[in-house]
């Protein structure tokens, strides 16, 4: 989980706003159920695909 937190902080910065939190449940919620498995890291894919979400979002302007 701590992965999953210095990765949104350190594009989002330090107050992820639930407007961004709420874009990116969709993606989040998978990630989520794989940090939930046991293993405590992030997989390459899901790392990946938040990311990619994250560049597409801003991109947009909605981040």
């Amino acid at each position: 989980m701590n992965e999953l937190l210095k990765l949104l902080t350190g594009m989002l910065g330090a107050n992820v706003p639930v407007a961004a939190a709420l874009k990116l449940a969709p993606i989040l919620a998978p990630v989520v159920i794989d940090l939930a498995d046991g293993d405590a890291h992030l997989s390459a894919e899901n790392r990946l695909k938040l990311q990619e979400e994250i560049e597409h979002l801003k991109e947009r302007g909605q981040l």
